[in-house]
């Protein structure tokens, strides 16, 4: 026989269960990687939702991140563009990350919400 473990566990609990359901969490795009005297412009800073220290900001690396922006004219039957990015590693010890996207994203985007999917998986 098969015993299971009691339902105060994390196993049961409604947070653990969130996370199978959710596809993504959102971040918040600070601006490009910067130093000094210059900046660069390849690689953006995403402050996650949630993630507060860098060792939990490990599990994001290699996922990929969604600029959602409306445009004026149509395109392909749809006013809304995207720009798909990667989280490549930590900057910082306080859960801010860097991202490379295709495109470099565009300074009006500073401030916007961006959105981080939970795949590829890396288990």
């Amino acid at each position: 026989m098969i015993r299971r473990p009691p339902r105060s566990t994390p196993l049961y609990s409604s947070a653990a269960s969130d996370v199978y359901k959710r596809q993504g969490i959102n971040a918040e795009y600070m601006g490009f990687r910067r130093g000094k005297h210059e900046q660069h412009e390849r690689q953006s800073l995403l402050k996650l939702e949630g993630v507060n220290d860098s060792r939990a900001a490990t599990y994001y690396f290699g996922k990929r991140v969604v600029y959602i922006y409306r445009a004026k004219s149509l395109k392909k039957n749809t006013k809304y563009r995207t720009i798909w990015g990667k989280i490549i590693r930590a900057h910082g010890n306080n859960g801010t990350v860097r991202a490379i996207f295709r495109k470099n994203l565009p300074a009006q985007a500073m401030g916007a919400t961006l959105r981080v999917m939970l795949y590829p998986q890396h288990n």
